[in-house]
């Protein structure tokens, strides 16, 4: 082979490379259009759906804020409940130092009661001595009144007789 076939041997692989490599730059190209506009889209979407959770943390905050209103109303219920219960408690104190005032009281009245009861059955014992010296009275009276009748009578005789 002579150089001359030798370089239109290199000349015609130099060309069919070079289509070769046009065929190949063009699916390139296509293949980068295509990836681009793949690219593009998926940014787009990526881009509404990125939006569409910025809106939805914005909703779930919203809703986080309204919870934490709301708790924050039940906490200040729970405090004046808490308040309420101490005043409660507190009134129940007062209640409880007067419920053992009463009781202290009962126990004297019931002292007194006792002691009350022991004068009442000594009383008893000398109303029952005062009945039978009544009672002693009753007879001697009724002696004295026989006696007086008797001697009437004969104060009446002795004047019937004068």
């Amino acid at each position: 082979m002579e150089v001359h076939e030798l370089a239109t041997l290199i000349q015609t692989g130099l060309q069919d490379l070079a289509m070769r490599i046009d065929g190949t730059n063009a699916r390139i190209d296509e293949t980068n259009t295509s990836l681009g506009a793949r690219i593009d889209a998926t940014n787009t979407n990526l881009g509404s759906r990125i939006e569409g959770l910025r809106e939805d943390i914005l909703k779930v905050d919203e809703r986080v804020t309204g919870v934490d209103n709301r708790l924050t109303g039940v906490d200040n219920r729970l405090t004046g409940v808490d308040n309420r219960l101490t005043g409660i408690d507190n009134r129940l104190t007062g209640v409880e130092d007067r419920l053992t005032e009463v009781a202290n009281h009962v126990v004297r009245i019931e002292d007194q009661v006792h002691q009350t009861n022991i004068q009442v059955e000594g009383l008893y014992g000398k109303i029952e001595l005062v009945a039978e010296g009544i009672e002693n009275l009753n007879e001697k009276m009724d002696r004295h009144i026989v006696e007086s009748d008797r001697q009437f009578d004969e104060v009446r005789k002795v004047i019937h007789l004068i």
